[in-house]
Protein backbone atom coordinates (compact mmCIF):
# COMPACT_ATOMS: atom_id res chain seq x y z
CA UNK A 1 0.00 0.00 0.00
CA UNK A 2 0.87 4.03 -0.24
CA UNK A 3 -0.09 6.62 2.21
CA UNK A 4 -0.36 10.10 1.36
CA UNK A 5 0.26 11.65 5.01
CA UNK A 6 -0.76 15.11 4.31
CA UNK A 7 -1.15 18.10 6.92
CA UNK A 8 -3.84 20.01 6.52
CA UNK A 9 -4.03 23.54 4.95
CA UNK A 10 -3.63 27.22 6.35
CA UNK A 11 -6.01 28.67 9.23
CA UNK A 12 -6.45 31.78 10.44
CA UNK A 13 -4.64 30.45 13.64
CA UNK A 14 -1.98 29.69 11.72
CA UNK A 15 -1.29 32.98 10.08
CA UNK A 16 -1.84 34.54 13.39
CA UNK A 17 0.78 32.75 14.76
CA UNK A 18 -1.39 30.79 17.58
CA UNK A 19 -1.45 27.68 19.02
CA UNK A 20 -4.03 25.35 18.01
CA UNK A 21 -3.54 21.89 19.09
CA UNK A 22 -7.12 20.27 19.63
CA UNK A 23 -8.60 23.53 18.87
CA UNK A 24 -11.87 23.10 15.83
CA UNK A 25 -10.83 25.59 13.55
CA UNK A 26 -11.70 25.85 9.63
CA UNK A 27 -9.38 26.47 7.01
CA UNK A 28 -9.26 29.64 5.34
CA UNK A 29 -9.79 30.75 2.16
CA UNK A 30 -5.90 30.07 1.39
CA UNK A 31 -5.81 26.86 2.74
CA UNK A 32 -8.49 25.68 0.66
CA UNK A 33 -7.04 26.73 -2.15
CA UNK A 34 -3.59 25.16 -2.00
CA UNK A 35 -5.73 21.61 -0.33
CA UNK A 36 -7.49 21.81 -3.97
CA UNK A 37 -3.83 22.62 -5.74
CA UNK A 38 -2.58 19.48 -4.15
CA UNK A 39 -5.75 17.39 -5.21
CA UNK A 40 -5.23 18.40 -9.08
CA UNK A 41 -1.40 17.17 -8.96
CA UNK A 42 -2.85 13.84 -7.33
CA UNK A 43 -5.84 14.11 -9.59
CA UNK A 44 -5.00 10.38 -11.27
CA UNK A 45 -4.48 8.83 -7.90
CA UNK A 46 -6.99 6.30 -7.09
CA UNK A 47 -7.33 6.27 -3.85
CA UNK A 48 -9.15 3.32 -2.16
CA UNK A 49 -9.66 4.77 1.63
CA UNK A 50 -9.29 8.42 3.43
CA UNK A 51 -8.03 8.57 6.97
CA UNK A 52 -8.74 12.00 8.55
CA UNK A 53 -8.03 13.29 12.34
CA UNK A 54 -11.41 14.42 13.53
CA UNK A 55 -10.61 17.82 13.82
CA UNK A 56 -12.44 20.05 10.88
CA UNK A 57 -9.23 21.39 9.74
CA UNK A 58 -8.26 17.80 8.77
CA UNK A 59 -11.29 16.89 7.05
CA UNK A 60 -11.73 19.57 4.92
CA UNK A 61 -8.56 19.32 3.66
CA UNK A 62 -9.12 15.97 2.33
CA UNK A 63 -12.52 16.99 0.66
CA UNK A 64 -10.63 19.81 -1.12
CA UNK A 65 -8.02 16.98 -2.63
CA UNK A 66 -10.55 14.43 -3.13
CA UNK A 67 -12.78 16.98 -4.97
CA UNK A 68 -10.19 17.29 -7.82
CA UNK A 69 -9.58 13.43 -8.13
CA UNK A 70 -11.05 12.02 -11.44
CA UNK A 71 -10.69 8.40 -10.57
CA UNK A 72 -11.14 7.53 -7.03
CA UNK A 73 -15.31 7.93 -7.21
CA UNK A 74 -16.50 7.88 -3.74
CA UNK A 75 -14.04 7.88 -1.12
CA UNK A 76 -14.60 5.93 2.09
CA UNK A 77 -13.64 7.91 4.88
CA UNK A 78 -12.67 7.03 8.38
CA UNK A 79 -11.46 9.60 10.99
CA UNK A 80 -8.74 8.39 14.05
CA UNK A 81 -8.76 10.10 16.82
CA UNK A 82 -4.97 8.51 16.71
CA UNK A 83 -4.01 11.08 14.34
CA UNK A 84 -5.08 14.18 16.08
CA UNK A 85 -3.43 17.23 16.98
CA UNK A 86 -1.51 17.22 19.56
CA UNK A 87 -3.06 18.82 22.79
CA UNK A 88 -1.84 21.93 24.01
CA UNK A 89 -4.12 22.07 27.14
CA UNK A 90 -4.05 25.92 28.35
CA UNK A 91 -1.71 27.05 25.80
CA UNK A 92 -4.32 26.47 22.99
CA UNK A 93 -5.13 29.96 21.16
CA UNK A 94 -2.70 31.82 22.92
CA UNK A 95 -0.04 33.66 20.55
CA UNK A 96 3.70 31.69 20.17
CA UNK A 97 5.52 34.15 18.04
CA UNK A 98 7.89 36.45 18.61
CA UNK A 99 5.65 39.52 17.35
CA UNK A 100 2.85 37.92 20.18
CA UNK A 101 4.06 35.77 22.97
CA UNK A 102 1.79 35.01 25.32
CA UNK A 103 3.25 31.50 26.51
CA UNK A 104 4.09 30.66 30.33
CA UNK A 105 7.43 29.48 28.87
CA UNK A 106 10.57 30.83 28.87
CA UNK A 107 12.64 28.32 26.24
CA UNK A 108 9.53 28.18 23.89
CA UNK A 109 12.21 28.62 21.23
CA UNK A 110 13.50 25.29 21.98
CA UNK A 111 10.34 23.38 20.94
CA UNK A 112 11.39 23.72 17.07
CA UNK A 113 14.48 21.64 17.59
CA UNK A 114 13.40 19.35 20.74
CA UNK A 115 10.06 19.31 21.95
CA UNK A 116 11.47 17.24 24.67
CA UNK A 117 12.80 19.56 26.24
CA UNK A 118 9.66 22.07 26.73
CA UNK A 119 7.69 21.84 29.97
CA UNK A 120 4.03 21.70 28.63
CA UNK A 121 0.94 22.64 31.32
CA UNK A 122 -0.46 19.89 33.13
CA UNK A 123 -3.50 19.83 30.98
CA UNK A 124 -1.36 18.80 27.99
CA UNK A 125 -0.65 16.28 26.60
CA UNK A 126 3.44 15.05 26.16
CA UNK A 127 5.22 14.50 23.21
CA UNK A 128 6.20 11.06 23.69
CA UNK A 129 2.32 10.54 24.12
CA UNK A 130 1.78 11.32 20.75
CA UNK A 131 4.91 9.77 19.55
CA UNK A 132 3.08 6.36 21.44
CA UNK A 133 -0.83 6.72 19.95
CA UNK A 134 0.65 7.61 16.35
CA UNK A 135 3.12 4.70 15.97
CA UNK A 136 -0.23 2.51 16.71
CA UNK A 137 -1.98 4.01 14.18
CA UNK A 138 1.10 3.16 11.74
CA UNK A 139 1.38 -0.33 13.25
CA UNK A 140 -1.98 -1.03 12.93
CA UNK A 141 -2.22 0.66 9.01
CA UNK A 142 0.41 -1.98 8.17
CA UNK A 143 -1.14 -4.62 9.39
CA UNK A 144 -4.65 -4.40 7.67
CA UNK A 145 -5.71 -7.17 5.22
CA UNK A 146 -7.86 -4.81 3.25
CA UNK A 147 -4.90 -2.56 2.04
CA UNK A 148 -2.87 -4.68 1.20
CA UNK A 149 -2.02 -5.61 -2.80
CA UNK A 150 -3.85 -8.84 -2.98
CA UNK A 151 -4.57 -11.37 -6.10
CA UNK A 152 -5.43 -8.29 -8.05
CA UNK A 153 -1.68 -6.70 -7.81
CA UNK A 154 -3.39 -3.49 -7.40
CA UNK A 155 -1.74 -1.17 -4.73
CA UNK A 156 -3.43 0.58 -2.64
CA UNK A 157 -3.18 4.18 -1.96
CA UNK A 158 -4.38 5.74 0.87
CA UNK A 159 -5.10 9.53 2.09
CA UNK A 160 -4.13 10.30 5.34
CA UNK A 161 -4.87 14.41 6.16
CA UNK A 162 -3.58 14.96 10.15
CA UNK A 163 -1.57 17.39 11.74
CA UNK A 164 1.87 19.08 11.53
CA UNK A 165 3.13 17.48 14.99
CA UNK A 166 1.31 14.65 14.51
CA UNK A 167 2.59 14.02 10.95
CA UNK A 168 5.87 14.05 12.17
CA UNK A 169 5.55 11.70 15.30
CA UNK A 170 3.80 9.33 12.92
CA UNK A 171 6.80 9.42 10.90
CA UNK A 172 9.09 9.56 13.65
CA UNK A 173 10.45 5.84 13.25
CA UNK A 174 11.09 6.20 9.56
CA UNK A 175 13.50 8.86 9.46
CA UNK A 176 16.73 7.92 9.12
CA UNK A 177 17.82 10.43 12.23
CA UNK A 178 14.59 9.61 14.64
CA UNK A 179 16.04 11.86 17.67
CA UNK A 180 15.30 15.26 14.81
CA UNK A 181 11.84 15.14 15.38
CA UNK A 182 11.37 18.01 13.28
CA UNK A 183 13.84 17.24 10.24
CA UNK A 184 14.27 21.08 10.01
CA UNK A 185 10.95 22.77 10.27
CA UNK A 186 7.13 22.18 11.15
CA UNK A 187 5.76 20.66 7.88
CA UNK A 188 4.45 23.46 5.69
CA UNK A 189 0.64 23.77 5.05
CA UNK A 190 -0.09 20.79 2.75
CA UNK A 191 2.48 19.09 2.30
CA UNK A 192 2.81 15.01 1.48
CA UNK A 193 5.08 12.22 2.75
CA UNK A 194 4.40 9.52 0.82
CA UNK A 195 5.20 5.81 2.74
CA UNK A 196 5.17 2.35 0.89
CA UNK A 197 4.38 -0.65 2.91
CA UNK A 198 5.08 -4.02 1.62
CA UNK A 199 2.80 -6.76 2.45
CA UNK A 200 4.76 -7.89 5.69
CA UNK A 201 4.13 -4.52 7.26
CA UNK A 202 7.39 -3.22 6.07
CA UNK A 203 7.13 0.42 6.06
CA UNK A 204 9.33 2.71 4.41
CA UNK A 205 9.54 7.27 3.68
CA UNK A 206 9.50 7.22 -0.10
CA UNK A 207 9.13 10.95 -0.32
CA UNK A 208 9.36 13.60 2.02
CA UNK A 209 7.22 17.14 2.84
CA UNK A 210 6.25 17.45 -1.05
CA UNK A 211 5.09 20.45 -2.42
CA UNK A 212 2.68 20.57 -4.84
CA UNK A 213 1.71 23.90 -5.24
CA UNK A 214 4.49 27.45 -6.04
CA UNK A 215 6.86 27.18 -3.27
CA UNK A 216 6.90 30.67 -3.47
CA UNK A 217 3.66 30.34 -1.07
CA UNK A 218 5.23 28.37 1.85
CA UNK A 219 5.20 29.50 5.33
CA UNK A 220 6.85 29.17 8.12
CA UNK A 221 4.68 31.29 10.76
CA UNK A 222 6.64 29.59 13.40
CA UNK A 223 9.75 30.96 13.46
CA UNK A 224 9.50 34.12 12.51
Amino acid sequence: MRLYIMRHGETDSNRQKKLQGRADNPLNACGIRLAEEVGRALEDIRFSLWISSPLKRAVQTGEAVLSQNRVSGDVPLEKDERIIEISFGSWEGLGCGKDNFELDCDNFSDFYRDPELIRFPKDAETPSEVKARTAEFLRSISEREDLKTGRDSVEKNVLVTTHGFAMRAILNSLYEDPNDFWQGRVPANCAVNIVDIDDSGYARLTEKDVIYYDKGEVKDYFRN
